[in-house]
C-alpha cells in the first residue's frame, strides 16, 4: 500500500491498492477533464476532486477531494522520475498504463529525455518512420492541416512502442538538427569529400536534390562537372529545346534529373545551380560569338553548345 499525506487531524492515511486502482479508473473515465486541469477553466479542478471523492466513498473508501489530487500529483511524480530512470536503467514503471491511458502516449515524456543522447536505435527507428512519412514531412514548412503536431507526436508513438522515450518535441528538435549537420556536411564535401552521415536516409526523406539548394552558391564550377552537364544536355536536346515552353513542366524535371546525374558522380549541385550555370554558358557563347565577327577568338564550349542548340543559334551567326 501507499503512503498518503496528514488527514486534516494531522494523522498519516495509507492509499490502498483497490482506492488507488478505483482513482485511476475514474480519472480514465473522465480523462478529457484531467487533461485540462491546467487552465482550470469552468472551476474543473474542484468538481472533478469532488466527483472523485463520491466515487471512492461509494465504495467505501473515505478520502477528501484535496486529499485525491495530492494522491494523483504524487502519481504523476512517481511516474516521471520512474520514467526518467527507465531511459538508461529499464525498469517496471508502476500504473504506467493507466497514466498514459488518461495523460495521452506521448504526453508526459517531454523534458525526460532533455540532455540525454539519442541512441543508435532510436535514430534508425525515426528514419524509418520518416521515410514512411515522408510525404508529410515534405510538407512541414506549410503546416497544412496542423501536420506537425500529428507527425512528431506519431513519432514519438512509434518510439515509446519499442521502448524509446522521446517526447514529440524532442523528435522534432532531433530532425532539425540531422538536416543541419547534413546540410553542414554536404558544404564540407564539396572541395573535401568526407563521409556524410545519415546521407542515404535524408535523400530518401527530402528526395535526392531538394536539400542541396545553396550548397555550392559560390563555389566555381569544376571541369569535370561542366563536362557530365554537358554530356546530359547533349543527351537530352531535344528537351533543352523545349524549355522556353516548359510544356509538362520541363524545366523542373531536366534540371533535377541534371542534379541528380551529376549528385550520382560525387558532384553536388541543386537543380537551380544547374539552370543557372546552363544559362550564364549560353550568354557567354552568345557574347563571345557576337566578339569574333570582326576579331577571330576561341568561343569556350562552342562545339557543345551548337551540338545542344544547333537549331537555335545558326540563325544567327
Amino acid at each position: 500500500m501507499d503512503i498518503g499525506l496528514l488527514n486534516c487531524k494531522g494523522k498519516y492515511f495509507r492509499w490502498d491498492d483497490d482506492a488507488v486502482k478505483l482513482l485511476l479508473l475514474f480519472l480514465i473515465v473522465r480523462k478529457d477533464a484531467v487533461r485540462h486541469l491546467g487552465s482550470n477553466r469552468g472551476n474543473i479542478k474542484p468538481k472533478l476532486w469532488s466527483e472523485a471523492s463520491d466515487v471512492l466513498l461509494n465504495s467505501g473508501h473515505h478520502y477528501s477531494p484535496r486529499q485525491c489530487s495530492v494522491k494523483w500529483n504524487n502519481i504523476k511524480a512517481k511516474f516521471k522520475d520512474d520514467m526518467v530512470k527507465s531511459c538508461n536503467n529499464p525498469i517496471q514503471v508502476r500504473y504506467k498504463t493507466e497514466i498514459e491511458e488518461i495523460l495521452g502516449r506521448s504526453h508526459y515524456y517531454s523534458g525526460i529525455n532533455k540532455y540525454r543522447r539519442w541512441d543508435d536505435g532510436a535514430i534508425k527507428l525515426l528514419f524509418l518512420f520518416l521515410i514512411d512519412r515522408k510525404d508529410a514531412v515534405r510538407l512541414l514548412s506549410t503546416n497544412r492541416g496542423n501536420i506537425k503536431p500529428k507527425l512528431w507526436s506519431e513519432a514519438s508513438d512509434v518510439l515509446l512502442n519499442s521502448g524509446h522515450h522521446y517526447s514529440p518535441r524532442q523528435c522534432s528538435v532531433k530532425w532539425n538538427n540531422i538536416k543541419a549537420k547534413f546540410k553542414d556536411d554536404m558544404v564540407k564535401s564539396c572541395n573535401n569529400p568526407i563521409q556524410v552521415r545519415y546521407k542515404t536516409e535524408i535523400e530518401e526523406i527530402l528526395g535526392r536534390s531538394h536539400y542541396y539548394s545553396g550548397i555550392n552558391k559560390y563555389r566555381r564550377w569544376d571541369d569535370g562537372a561542366i563536362k557530365l552537364l554537358f554530356l546530359f544536355l547533349i543527351d537530352r536536346k531535344d528537351a533543352v529545346r523545349l524549355l522556353s515552353t516548359n510544356r509538362g513542366d520541363i524545366k523542373l524535371k531536366l534540371w533535377s534529373e541534371a542534379s541528380d546525374m551529376l549528385l550520382s558522380s560525387g558532384h553536388h549541385y541543386s537543380p537551380q545551380e544547374c539552370m543557372i550555370k546552363w544559362k550564364n554558358i549560353k550568354k557567354n557563347y552568345k557574347d563571345d560569338m557576337d566578339k569574333s565577327r570582326n576579331n577571330p577568338i576561341q568561343v569556350r564550349y562552342k562545339t557543345e553548345v551548337e551540338k545542344i542548340l544547333v537549331c537555335r543559334y545558326n540563325r544567327f551567326y
